[in-house]
């Protein structure tokens, strides 16, 4: 098996037991306690552990404010090869789409890339459309609800849990 380039795409949210809405209806996003997103940590883990059992790296990239500079460097902490971190005022409040494009935009400039790991969706936000559009602007396949992954010679073999039936699927790599 060849070594693989693997990115893990992370993203920093209030942390899950202290979210709370604010006065204009917003998630309340100033003096709480940040962390990764649970979804993202399971990617950067996979990503982290595939590049170890293949030889190759993980890179973990995040898009956010300077503070997202934190759950980088504990992807690289925890055993990522480098961290990449996105930020600029600009972003501020930027829909799925422009997150989707900026994020496709710093792969092409890092990568290329074998595999790029997504979390399933945010739990701040819930929306689950960036690995899809993502995959979309790159012009890679893309599978959500991975449960299982095996690898082969440019081919993985997944195993998918979808809300009501068991998925096997195999892609080619490059995938998302």
């Amino acid at each position: 098996m060849k070594p693989l380039r693997i990115a893990a795409l992370v993203k920093q949210i209030p942390k899950f037991e202290e979210m709370q809405l604010g006065p204009d209806g917003r998630l309340q996003r100033q003096g709480v306690e940040l962390a990764m997103n649970p979804y993202c940590l399971r990617a950067a883990a996979k990503g982290i552990e595939l590049a170890e059992k293949t030889g190759g790296s993980c890179t973990v990239i995040s898009l956010g404010p300077p503070t997202a500079e934190d759950v980088v460097r504990w992807g690289v902490a925890g055993g990522a090869t480098r961290g990449v971190l996105i930020s600029d005022p600009a972003f501020a409040g930027s829909d799925t789409l422009a997150t989707a494009r900026a994020l496709a935009a710093a792969v092409r400039k890092e990568g290329p890339f074998d595999l790029i790991l997504v979390g399933k969706n945010s739990v701040d936000a819930d929306t689950g459309q960036v690995g899809p559009e993502l995959a979309e602007l790159l012009g890679y396949p893309f599978v959500t609800a991975v449960r299982q992954l095996d690898l082969g010679d440019d081919i993985l073999r997944l195993g998918c849990e979808h809300d009501d039936a068991w998925v096997e699927a195999e892609v080619s790599l490059p995938a998302v």
